[in-house]
């Protein structure tokens, strides 16, 4: 019998995609991703940021990250700066 604690539909052949951060509210801990490529905003929170320190993203920053389908749509996991 397996188990599994996978919150998010993920798809383990992800690749990087690139975009700029829209808006980062670090009072909330997320924000919003502009992928460079088109197509809707991703979802971003503060505890996919990989980084050392207090996890923060920048409007206007450029960041890579892996898209998974999360509950309520497309969200970011593995941000780092590009």
């Amino acid at each position: 019998m397996s188990s599994t604690n996978d919150t998010f539909n993920t798809d383990h052949n992800q690749t990087k995609s690139t975009g700029t951060v829209k808006w980062f509210n670090d009072a909330k801990g997320f924000g919003f991703i502009t992928p460079d490529n088109g197509g809707e905003e991703i979802f971003a929170h503060f505890s996919s940021i990989q980084m050392d320190g207090f996890k923060t993203l920048k409007e206007g920053q450029k960041v890579s990250y892996e898209t998974v389908q999360g509950p309520k749509g497309k969200q970011a996991l593995n941000i780092t700066s590009a």
